[in-house]
Protein backbone atom coordinates (compact mmCIF):
# COMPACT_ATOMS: atom_id res chain seq x y z
CA UNK A 1 0.00 0.00 0.00
CA UNK A 2 2.39 2.88 -1.39
CA UNK A 3 1.62 6.29 0.58
CA UNK A 4 1.48 9.13 -1.89
CA UNK A 5 1.87 11.74 0.25
CA UNK A 6 5.03 9.92 1.34
CA UNK A 7 6.76 9.80 -1.54
CA UNK A 8 5.67 13.42 -2.67
CA UNK A 9 9.06 15.03 -0.70
CA UNK A 10 10.72 18.34 -0.75
CA UNK A 11 13.79 16.41 0.25
CA UNK A 12 14.69 15.26 -3.41
CA UNK A 13 16.95 12.30 -3.38
CA UNK A 14 19.96 12.65 -5.86
CA UNK A 15 20.46 10.16 -8.21
CA UNK A 16 23.83 9.45 -7.35
CA UNK A 17 23.46 9.15 -3.50
CA UNK A 18 23.34 5.82 -1.98
CA UNK A 19 20.53 4.74 0.11
CA UNK A 20 21.11 2.73 3.30
CA UNK A 21 20.08 0.78 5.58
CA UNK A 22 20.71 2.37 9.19
CA UNK A 23 20.37 1.31 12.39
CA UNK A 24 17.95 3.42 14.80
CA UNK A 25 19.90 2.98 17.66
CA UNK A 26 22.84 4.98 15.67
CA UNK A 27 20.26 8.47 15.17
CA UNK A 28 19.94 11.77 17.43
CA UNK A 29 16.13 12.56 16.17
CA UNK A 30 16.38 16.04 18.35
CA UNK A 31 12.62 16.68 17.41
CA UNK A 32 13.21 20.24 19.45
CA UNK A 33 14.74 21.45 16.32
CA UNK A 34 12.55 19.88 14.37
CA UNK A 35 10.52 22.85 11.93
CA UNK A 36 7.29 20.64 13.16
CA UNK A 37 6.79 20.11 16.65
CA UNK A 38 6.41 17.42 18.29
CA UNK A 39 3.06 17.40 19.63
CA UNK A 40 1.83 18.38 16.29
CA UNK A 41 3.21 14.52 14.85
CA UNK A 42 2.11 12.98 17.65
CA UNK A 43 -1.21 14.37 17.28
CA UNK A 44 -1.06 12.69 13.81
CA UNK A 45 0.17 9.88 15.42
CA UNK A 46 -3.24 9.21 17.68
CA UNK A 47 -5.83 9.35 14.50
CA UNK A 48 -4.08 9.50 11.16
CA UNK A 49 -5.22 13.11 10.41
CA UNK A 50 -4.87 16.83 11.15
CA UNK A 51 -7.84 18.47 10.83
CA UNK A 52 -10.08 15.75 10.90
CA UNK A 53 -9.37 15.72 7.27
CA UNK A 54 -6.72 13.48 5.17
CA UNK A 55 -6.89 15.98 2.64
CA UNK A 56 -4.65 18.01 4.87
CA UNK A 57 -2.06 16.18 5.51
CA UNK A 58 -0.89 12.56 5.61
CA UNK A 59 -0.14 11.61 9.76
CA UNK A 60 2.49 9.31 11.37
CA UNK A 61 -0.54 7.04 11.75
CA UNK A 62 -0.81 6.83 8.08
CA UNK A 63 2.96 6.49 7.41
CA UNK A 64 3.19 3.70 9.86
CA UNK A 65 0.23 1.34 8.40
CA UNK A 66 1.87 2.26 4.71
CA UNK A 67 5.44 1.21 6.05
CA UNK A 68 4.46 -1.85 7.69
CA UNK A 69 2.41 -3.03 4.51
CA UNK A 70 4.07 -1.67 1.31
CA UNK A 71 7.16 -0.30 2.49
CA UNK A 72 9.35 3.08 2.86
CA UNK A 73 9.61 4.50 -0.52
CA UNK A 74 11.40 7.79 0.41
CA UNK A 75 14.65 7.82 2.59
CA UNK A 76 15.20 10.18 5.20
CA UNK A 77 18.57 12.70 5.22
CA UNK A 78 20.74 11.46 7.73
CA UNK A 79 24.13 13.44 8.70
CA UNK A 80 27.20 12.11 9.97
CA UNK A 81 27.77 13.79 13.28
CA UNK A 82 31.41 12.75 14.16
CA UNK A 83 30.83 13.44 17.76
CA UNK A 84 28.74 16.34 17.47
CA UNK A 85 25.32 17.67 16.32
CA UNK A 86 24.98 19.91 14.26
CA UNK A 87 21.38 21.25 14.81
CA UNK A 88 22.12 21.60 18.61
CA UNK A 89 25.92 21.70 18.65
CA UNK A 90 26.26 19.39 21.56
CA UNK A 91 28.74 16.33 22.01
CA UNK A 92 26.77 12.84 21.43
CA UNK A 93 27.64 9.49 20.89
CA UNK A 94 25.08 8.69 17.71
CA UNK A 95 26.94 8.26 14.19
CA UNK A 96 23.94 10.37 12.50
CA UNK A 97 21.56 13.02 13.42
CA UNK A 98 18.38 13.05 11.16
CA UNK A 99 17.94 16.65 9.07
CA UNK A 100 14.94 15.82 6.79
CA UNK A 101 12.49 12.54 8.01
CA UNK A 102 11.05 13.44 11.52
CA UNK A 103 7.66 11.80 10.62
CA UNK A 104 8.80 8.66 8.71
CA UNK A 105 11.41 7.97 11.96
CA UNK A 106 8.86 8.37 14.10
CA UNK A 107 6.70 5.79 12.21
CA UNK A 108 9.31 3.21 11.71
CA UNK A 109 10.25 3.58 15.17
CA UNK A 110 6.89 2.89 16.71
CA UNK A 111 6.69 -0.01 14.05
CA UNK A 112 9.82 -1.61 15.63
CA UNK A 113 8.75 -0.76 18.89
CA UNK A 114 8.72 -4.05 21.33
CA UNK A 115 4.88 -3.59 22.33
CA UNK A 116 3.95 -2.91 18.12
CA UNK A 117 6.03 -6.33 17.63
CA UNK A 118 4.67 -8.00 19.75
CA UNK A 119 1.26 -6.82 19.11
CA UNK A 120 1.59 -8.01 15.60
CA UNK A 121 2.42 -11.29 16.53
CA UNK A 122 -0.05 -12.08 18.62
CA UNK A 123 -2.66 -10.98 16.00
CA UNK A 124 -3.85 -8.41 18.11
CA UNK A 125 -6.54 -6.13 16.55
CA UNK A 126 -5.20 -3.39 18.04
CA UNK A 127 -1.80 -3.98 15.76
CA UNK A 128 -0.61 -1.07 13.03
CA UNK A 129 -0.46 -3.44 10.02
CA UNK A 130 -0.60 -7.45 10.06
CA UNK A 131 3.38 -7.97 8.63
CA UNK A 132 5.46 -8.72 11.24
CA UNK A 133 7.95 -7.60 9.58
CA UNK A 134 8.29 -3.87 11.25
CA UNK A 135 8.97 -2.34 7.26
CA UNK A 136 8.08 -4.48 4.49
CA UNK A 137 11.40 -3.65 2.32
CA UNK A 138 13.41 -2.72 5.42
CA UNK A 139 15.36 -4.81 7.88
CA UNK A 140 14.33 -4.38 11.49
CA UNK A 141 15.82 -1.69 13.53
CA UNK A 142 16.66 0.10 10.41
CA UNK A 143 15.56 2.62 8.29
CA UNK A 144 15.93 3.56 4.99
CA UNK A 145 18.21 6.88 4.71
CA UNK A 146 20.70 8.76 2.73
CA UNK A 147 23.75 10.71 4.13
CA UNK A 148 24.69 14.30 3.68
CA UNK A 149 27.03 16.61 4.40
CA UNK A 150 25.51 20.04 5.25
CA UNK A 151 28.47 23.11 5.30
CA UNK A 152 26.34 25.33 8.04
CA UNK A 153 22.99 24.93 10.30
CA UNK A 154 20.85 27.14 7.52
CA UNK A 155 21.37 24.62 4.88
CA UNK A 156 20.29 22.27 6.91
CA UNK A 157 16.97 24.27 8.13
CA UNK A 158 16.06 25.27 4.42
CA UNK A 159 16.08 20.96 3.48
CA UNK A 160 14.50 20.85 6.74
CA UNK A 161 11.70 23.25 6.75
CA UNK A 162 11.22 23.00 2.44
CA UNK A 163 10.26 19.42 3.02
CA UNK A 164 7.17 20.24 4.53
CA UNK A 165 6.25 24.15 2.72
CA UNK A 166 6.46 22.43 -0.36
CA UNK A 167 4.08 19.57 0.70
CA UNK A 168 2.03 22.70 2.27
CA UNK A 169 1.29 20.92 5.43
CA UNK A 170 3.34 22.94 7.59
CA UNK A 171 0.81 24.46 10.21
CA UNK A 172 0.93 28.54 10.79
CA UNK A 173 2.30 27.96 14.38
CA UNK A 174 5.90 26.47 13.01
CA UNK A 175 5.84 28.55 10.24
CA UNK A 176 6.11 31.49 12.55
CA UNK A 177 9.04 29.91 14.36
CA UNK A 178 10.41 29.85 10.98
CA UNK A 179 10.33 32.83 10.01
CA UNK A 180 11.34 34.16 13.47
CA UNK A 181 14.55 32.21 13.46
CA UNK A 182 15.25 32.97 10.09
CA UNK A 183 14.97 36.71 11.30
CA UNK A 184 16.37 36.28 14.93
CA UNK A 185 19.37 33.85 13.98
CA UNK A 186 20.16 33.82 10.75
CA UNK A 187 19.82 37.61 10.02
CA UNK A 188 17.49 37.16 6.90
CA UNK A 189 15.07 39.70 5.19
CA UNK A 190 12.20 38.57 4.33
CA UNK A 191 12.82 38.27 0.46
CA UNK A 192 15.73 36.27 1.66
CA UNK A 193 13.36 34.06 3.96
CA UNK A 194 10.80 33.71 1.29
CA UNK A 195 12.95 32.21 -1.20
CA UNK A 196 14.42 30.14 1.23
CA UNK A 197 10.64 28.60 2.79
CA UNK A 198 9.10 28.54 -0.62
CA UNK A 199 6.51 30.70 0.76
CA UNK A 200 5.08 34.65 -0.12
CA UNK A 201 6.68 37.29 1.03
CA UNK A 202 3.60 38.95 2.51
CA UNK A 203 2.75 36.05 4.13
CA UNK A 204 6.24 36.00 5.85
CA UNK A 205 5.94 39.50 6.58
CA UNK A 206 2.58 38.38 8.20
CA UNK A 207 3.93 35.46 10.49
CA UNK A 208 6.36 37.88 11.68
CA UNK A 209 4.25 40.31 12.35
CA UNK A 210 2.19 37.61 15.03
CA UNK A 211 5.63 36.61 15.81
CA UNK A 212 5.77 39.78 17.86
CA UNK A 213 3.12 38.70 20.46
CA UNK A 214 4.71 37.36 23.48
CA UNK A 215 6.73 34.13 23.93
CA UNK A 216 4.03 32.43 26.49
CA UNK A 217 1.61 33.07 24.10
CA UNK A 218 3.35 31.80 20.67
CA UNK A 219 4.10 28.61 23.11
CA UNK A 220 0.82 28.47 24.12
CA UNK A 221 -0.45 28.36 20.54
CA UNK A 222 2.42 26.10 18.89
CA UNK A 223 2.41 23.44 21.63
CA UNK A 224 -0.36 24.13 24.15
CA UNK A 225 2.56 25.01 26.95
CA UNK A 226 1.05 26.48 29.89
CA UNK A 227 -0.04 30.32 29.95
CA UNK A 228 0.79 32.54 33.01
CA UNK A 229 -1.98 32.29 35.11
CA UNK A 230 -3.51 28.98 33.77
CA UNK A 231 -5.25 28.03 31.08
CA UNK A 232 -8.70 28.65 29.65
CA UNK A 233 -11.40 26.37 30.19
CA UNK A 234 -11.75 23.81 27.33
CA UNK A 235 -9.40 21.68 25.17
CA UNK A 236 -6.39 23.27 23.66
CA UNK A 237 -6.79 24.32 20.24
CA UNK A 238 -5.09 26.58 17.67
CA UNK A 239 -6.29 29.56 16.41
CA UNK A 240 -6.61 30.69 12.57
CA UNK A 241 -3.73 32.79 11.90
CA UNK A 242 -6.05 35.59 10.79
CA UNK A 243 -7.14 35.57 14.63
CA UNK A 244 -3.63 36.03 15.72
CA UNK A 245 -3.05 38.93 13.34
CA UNK A 246 -5.94 40.39 14.86
CA UNK A 247 -4.27 39.78 18.35
CA UNK A 248 -1.25 41.06 17.34
CA UNK A 249 -3.16 44.55 16.35
CA UNK A 250 -4.42 45.10 19.08
CA UNK A 251 -1.34 44.04 21.08
CA UNK A 252 0.26 46.83 19.98
CA UNK A 253 1.38 49.68 22.94
CA UNK A 254 -0.93 46.94 25.38
CA UNK A 255 0.92 45.13 28.59
CA UNK A 256 1.32 41.76 28.36
CA UNK A 257 -0.96 40.69 31.04
CA UNK A 258 -3.58 42.35 29.16
CA UNK A 259 -2.69 40.51 25.72
CA UNK A 260 -2.89 37.10 27.53
CA UNK A 261 -6.08 37.39 28.83
CA UNK A 262 -7.05 38.98 25.60
CA UNK A 263 -5.66 35.56 24.14
CA UNK A 264 -7.74 33.39 26.91
CA UNK A 265 -11.06 35.28 25.58
CA UNK A 266 -10.68 34.40 22.23
CA UNK A 267 -9.89 30.67 23.01
CA UNK A 268 -13.50 30.47 24.95
CA UNK A 269 -15.11 26.98 23.55
CA UNK A 270 -18.04 29.13 22.06
CA UNK A 271 -15.87 30.59 19.84
CA UNK A 272 -17.83 34.31 20.15
CA UNK A 273 -15.80 37.02 20.60
CA UNK A 274 -17.00 39.90 22.48
CA UNK A 275 -15.99 43.50 20.44
CA UNK A 276 -15.63 46.73 22.11
CA UNK A 277 -19.31 47.30 21.61
CA UNK A 278 -20.56 45.16 23.85
CA UNK A 279 -22.32 43.09 20.54
CA UNK A 280 -21.75 38.98 20.01
CA UNK A 281 -20.85 38.72 16.82
CA UNK A 282 -20.16 34.75 16.00
CA UNK A 283 -16.87 34.80 13.34
CA UNK A 284 -16.71 31.56 12.32
CA UNK A 285 -20.53 31.38 11.46
CA UNK A 286 -19.93 34.62 9.18
CA UNK A 287 -16.90 33.54 7.52
CA UNK A 288 -18.36 30.36 6.75
CA UNK A 289 -21.39 31.54 4.89
CA UNK A 290 -18.94 34.25 3.24
CA UNK A 291 -16.49 30.91 2.01
CA UNK A 292 -19.69 28.97 1.39
CA UNK A 293 -21.15 31.36 -1.00
CA UNK A 294 -17.50 32.10 -2.68
CA UNK A 295 -16.90 28.59 -3.66
CA UNK A 296 -20.53 27.67 -4.26
CA UNK A 297 -20.86 30.52 -6.92
CA UNK A 298 -17.18 29.33 -8.16
CA UNK A 299 -18.47 25.69 -8.56
CA UNK A 300 -22.05 26.73 -10.14
CA UNK A 301 -19.89 28.83 -12.79
CA UNK A 302 -17.73 25.36 -13.97
CA UNK A 303 -14.32 27.60 -12.20
CA UNK A 304 -13.87 24.88 -10.03
CA UNK A 305 -15.10 21.28 -10.39
CA UNK A 306 -17.02 20.11 -8.20
CA UNK A 307 -15.70 16.88 -5.81
CA UNK A 308 -12.20 18.65 -6.09
CA UNK A 309 -12.44 21.22 -2.87
CA UNK A 310 -10.30 18.95 -0.65
CA UNK A 311 -9.84 21.21 2.53
CA UNK A 312 -5.96 21.38 1.96
CA UNK A 313 -6.42 22.17 -1.35
CA UNK A 314 -8.78 25.62 -0.57
CA UNK A 315 -7.33 26.51 2.51
CA UNK A 316 -4.06 27.54 3.92
CA UNK A 317 -0.68 29.78 3.93
CA UNK A 318 -0.44 30.91 0.82
CA UNK A 319 -4.49 30.31 -0.42
CA UNK A 320 -5.29 33.94 -0.75
CA UNK A 321 -8.98 35.19 -0.75
CA UNK A 322 -10.48 32.34 1.54
CA UNK A 323 -10.83 33.62 5.26
CA UNK A 324 -10.82 30.04 6.93
CA UNK A 325 -7.39 29.57 7.62
CA UNK A 326 -4.55 26.92 8.78
CA UNK A 327 -4.47 25.46 12.68
CA UNK A 328 -5.35 22.07 13.65
CA UNK A 329 -8.75 23.07 15.24
CA UNK A 330 -9.48 26.08 13.40
CA UNK A 331 -12.55 24.29 12.24
CA UNK A 332 -14.19 21.34 14.42
CA UNK A 333 -16.62 19.00 12.81
CA UNK A 334 -19.88 20.87 13.94
CA UNK A 335 -18.49 23.66 11.63
CA UNK A 336 -17.46 21.84 8.84
CA UNK A 337 -20.75 19.90 9.01
CA UNK A 338 -22.08 23.40 8.87
CA UNK A 339 -19.64 24.62 6.16
CA UNK A 340 -21.03 21.03 3.68
CA UNK A 341 -24.69 22.11 4.25
CA UNK A 342 -23.99 25.66 3.07
CA UNK A 343 -21.79 25.08 0.65
CA UNK A 344 -24.17 22.86 -0.89
CA UNK A 345 -27.07 25.31 -0.45
CA UNK A 346 -24.96 27.64 -2.31
CA UNK A 347 -24.18 25.21 -4.69
CA UNK A 348 -27.75 24.64 -5.56
CA UNK A 349 -28.72 28.31 -5.71
CA UNK A 350 -26.27 28.76 -8.85
CA UNK A 351 -27.01 25.88 -10.82
CA UNK A 352 -31.04 27.01 -9.92
CA UNK A 353 -29.71 30.64 -11.53
CA UNK A 354 -28.22 29.36 -14.34
CA UNK A 355 -31.57 27.91 -15.45
CA UNK A 356 -32.99 30.76 -15.53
Amino acid sequence: MANSAEKTTGAEILANEKVLFVPLNDILVPYAWNVRSKADIDRESADGVRDGSREAGFGAHDFTLSFNEGGQDTPVILRATNGKSLVTGQKTDKKYEIIAGFRRITAVSALNAPEATALRKSGDEKAVGKNLQAVANVPDGHIKAVIREFATIRDARKLNARENTLRSNLQAPDLVRLCLEYTNDYKSTQVETSADLGIAQSYVSKLLKVGSLPAPVIAHWRDGVDLPGGNPAGAWRQLPINDMLELADFAKGQAVPDIIDRYKGMLAPSGDQTPDDGSKVNKVETELKATAFLLGQLVAEGILEGGTLAWGAVMGPGKAGYLLNTGPKALDAKAKDTFTDLFTAEYERGIESKKK
